[in-house]
């Protein structure tokens, strides 16, 4: 009894993989259709789950999507530099309830330089990222693709 239970958890964690992996490539399919470029990380094998990905827009600015919690929406997030106080980036949606769809403006506050919730104090520590600086700090032609 107990192998069969195992197989079956294995099978609906496969399948459910397999669901997730083709949202995560239809949402970056429809960020890209908007003109954006979509950078996602190289991957080796089947079995692997890609849930987040980088937008570029035509200014060399740089966003963040992925996978909401549950995997079957989006959220977006800005970027900038990595600083204590307010760290790398600003969540831009309930990570539970992301976007089943979207449009342009949702992803273009991506590159906004923050959110109106930040605290004035925190703004002056906010230093932007261009994509071009992203990726040559943090990434090599090895592990991350365009979509």
């Amino acid at each position: 009894m107990l192998g069969s239970t195992i197989k079956f958890n294995i099978l609906n964690f496969t399948i459910m993989k397999n669901l997730k992996r083709k949202k995560f490539e239809e949402y970056a399919q429809a960020i890209k259709d908007l003109g954006y470029k979509v950078f996602v990380r190289k991957y080796d094998g089947d079995d692997y789950l890609n849930n987040y990905g980088w937008i570029v827009n035509d200014k060399d600015e740089i966003g963040y999507f992925q996978l909401d919690r549950f995997g079957f929406a989006v959220t977006f997030s800005t970027m900038h530099k990595p600083c204590y106080d307010i760290g790398c980036g600003f969540g831009l949606d309930d990570e539970f309830e992301g976007w089943k769809t979207f449009d342009k403006e949702v992803v273009d506050r991506c590159f906004m330089h923050h959110p109106d919730w930040v605290k004035s104090w925190d703004i002056p520590k906010i230093r932007k990222w261009t994509a071009t600086e992203y990726f040559a700090k943090y990434w090599n032609k090895e592990n991350v693709i365009e979509f």
